[in-house]
């Protein structure tokens, strides 16, 4: 028997046959006594000398090996996902709560009973792919829906998202395992399959619905109205603060978001969802006049409520106290409410937002860029991603334009000023 420098490592020889060696190399022991084998390798010598100094050359391989690394290299899935991923927690994981909540409902529904045996290491793409293929409507108590539809290829991309995530930890941070499976697997694509997202407003929708927020009391009114100018997310607007407006400058900064998880807890967290601290966007008079009179009136309702120095000054705030943080769903609410008082097609509240991106790259003076700001999307890319088929309608009236160059041209017409 050869030891390694660390005394946990321990080699073994054993003769196979003329001139043919197995080596073997155990790190610690299992609970009932025997050694806890690593790895093997059959090999040729001329006698056990030389299969010993071979073995000293083979047990290099495992320098470094703590019990740590090795307890890794047989963690199950489910191990893993109670001891390492939970705990991380959404901090940890750079996750939103309400993203984390998800996730971690989605893995323990899902996964965690195909997959929880598993070693890590040893779960494979079509194990994964096969358990999301296989999936059925779950009831809110987890038990499988009798109804049998199928999982829309959304929420399957969804259980995809929740998974990654875990082996993401597994790779990156643990290095516990060279190839994320999540990478190789690709989700058949809906045959036929309507998409569950609401087209954002058109034109004509964009008047109506403008028309009948301006005639809303002043709550609901500087809240839409804000939404539509800003583009801001529903966190981002619950987490708005009187501080957060700049009458002078016209200017509104966003540095914080309100998250609501699960429909129950609430919870105030700074920067924005895309990492950056902060972003500022122009408004313009109208509604800094509406804002003005809005936490001119909140002003006037804490005092008679009593509240004199609350630690928030929400502006979209219906208790005022400054403690209890404004519910993201209550806006949902009250724009359903709105939408069904004056015949609106009813969209998502965050599909105001879309609603306004669209709005803006119809201007064809309005830049990529200055909606990816307003917008706050980390890249270029994402804002072009999102709104590729308005870009495309900009891009197909300017080939028109360019269409009559060569009639103006052979006319001697002045050509059409491209800014």
């Amino acid at each position: 028997m050869a030891r390694n420098k660390n005394i946990e490592l321990k080699g073994y020889i054993s003769k196979l046959g003329k001139g043919l060696y197995r080596l073997r190399a155990s790190f610690g022991y299992k609970s009932n006594g025997q050694p806890k084998w690593i790895g093997s390798e059959n090999v040729e010598a001329k006698n056990e000398r030389e299969a010993y100094r071979l073995l000293e050359d083979w047990l290099e391989q495992f320098e470094g090996l703590t019990s740590e690394t090795l307890y890794f290299a047989d963690i199950t899935f489910e191990d893993f996902y109670y001891k390492v991923w939970l705990k991380e927690g959404a901090e940890g994981l750079s996750l939103e709560p309400k993203t984390f909540h998800n996730y971690k409902q989605t893995i323990e529904l899902r996964f965690l009973t195909p997959l929880g045996l598993l070693k890590l290491v040893d779960i494979k793409p079509f194990q994964i792919k096969q358990v999301i293929t296989k999936s059925v409507r779950l009831k809110p108590d987890g038990t499988p829906n009798p109804d049998g539809k199928p999982l829309t290829r959304a929420t399957k991309q969804r259980m995809l998202f929740a998974i990654n995530n875990l082996f993401l930890l597994a790779k990156n941070e643990y290095t516990i395992i060279k190839n994320n499976p999540c990478d190789m697997i690709t989700l058949p694509k809906a045959k036929g399959e309507k998409k569950n997202v609401e087209e954002p407003y058109s034109e004509e929708e964009i008047e109506r619905f403008l028309k009948a927020a301006f005639g809303e009391e002043l709550h609901l009114k500087t809240l839409l109205l804000t939404a539509f100018v800003t583009g801001a997310r529903e966190g981002e607007l619950a987490g708005l603060e009187e501080k957060d407006i700049d009458f002078e400058d016209l200017t509104i900064r966003f540095h914080q978001r309100v998250s609501e998880i699960d429909g129950k807890s609430v919870v105030l967290r700074p920067g924005l969802k895309n990492d950056d601290e902060e972003k500022i966007v122009t408004i313009p008079q109208f509604l800094a006049d509406f804002l003005k009179e809005l936490i001119a009136r909140n002003k006037k309702s804490r005092w008679k409520l009593g509240i004199k120095k609350p630690t928030h000054y929400f502006i979209f705030d219906n208790v005022l106290d400054g403690t209890t943080l404004p519910r993201p769903s209550y806006m949902y609410k009250k724009f359903k409410r709105f939408t069904r008082r004056h015949g609106l097609r009813h969209i998502r509240f965050h599909d105001i937002r879309h609603t306004s991106a669209t709005y803006w790259l119809n201007d064809p003076e309005m830049t990529t860029t200055e909606v990816q700001h307003r917008l706050g999307h980390r890249s270029q890319s994402t804002t072009t991603n999102i709104y590729g088929h308005v870009l495309k309608k900009k891009k197909d009236r300017a080939t028109e334009m360019m269409e009559g160059l060569k009639d103006q041209i052979e006319s001697k017409e002045s050509l059409p000023k491209i800014n």
